[in-house]
């Protein structure tokens, strides 16, 4: 055996476990991937009712009170 060929045998394990390393990480991340991360679930059913007449006046009283409660707040501090 020449000097070559020792330098030959001496690199064989290396690139072994080389591949061997390549391979395993290729599986691991091939598996990675094609697994789904998150199932997203179908839209919702929601079956809603319309609000009544009277509480859509409801509504809008309390938005009127909320609306002459900030007015009357903001005249109170420009006055100050």
């Amino acid at each position: 055996m020449g000097a070559n060929d020792m330098g030959k045998l001496q690199n064989v394990p290396l690139l072994s476990r080389f591949l061997r390393t390549a391979v395993l990480a290729s599986v691991i991340g091939g598996l990675l991937l094609s697994f789904e991360w998150i199932h997203a679930p179908g839209a919702p059913v929601v079956q809603v009712t319309p609000a009544s007449l009277e509480m859509m006046r409801v509504l809008r009283d309390e938005h009127d009170l909320m609306a002459n409660m900030t007015r009357a707040q903001l005249a109170t501090n420009r006055s100050n």
